[in-house]
């Protein structure tokens, strides 16, 4: 048995609330990768201030055979979970992607509603 759950590991940050921005970051990795590859953004980001979420893609940070049951729409619920979650601390969400990441965050862009933006 191989250690693999140090790999399938979703974060969720908070950071101090005397540097609270009230704006958060999804963080979601590429199709190859996993959380890890892109912690060192998402503690980046912590450590200006934001809030951030970082989810495992479903069916990645275990063995490959895992990915065969997953659909693409498993990988869009994952980052609506990661939404959801966020949405509860902030007001603004901002998305970042890694390749396949970065295409997940364009297709749920279009799926949650859009605020007007002010630029006073």
């Amino acid at each position: 048995m191989s250690n693999l759950s140090k790999y399938n590991k979703y974060y969720s940050f908070t950071p101090d609330s005397e540097n609270d921005k009230q704006m958060g970051f999804i963080v979601i990795h590429g199709f190859t990768s996993t959380t890890s590859s892109m912690l060192y953004i998402a503690e980046r980001l912590v450590k200006l201030g934001y809030h951030v979420e970082l989810p495992m893609l479903s069916g990645h940070g275990t063995i490959p055979d895992d990915l065969r049951k997953i659909k693409w729409e498993h990988w869009v619920n994952d980052v609506q979970k990661s939404w959801f979650q966020l949405r509860k601390r902030v007001d603004s969400i901002f998305l970042v992607g890694l390749s396949m990441g970065g295409t997940l965050a364009l297709n749920f862009s279009t799926k949650i509603p859009l605020y007007p933006v002010s630029f006073s």
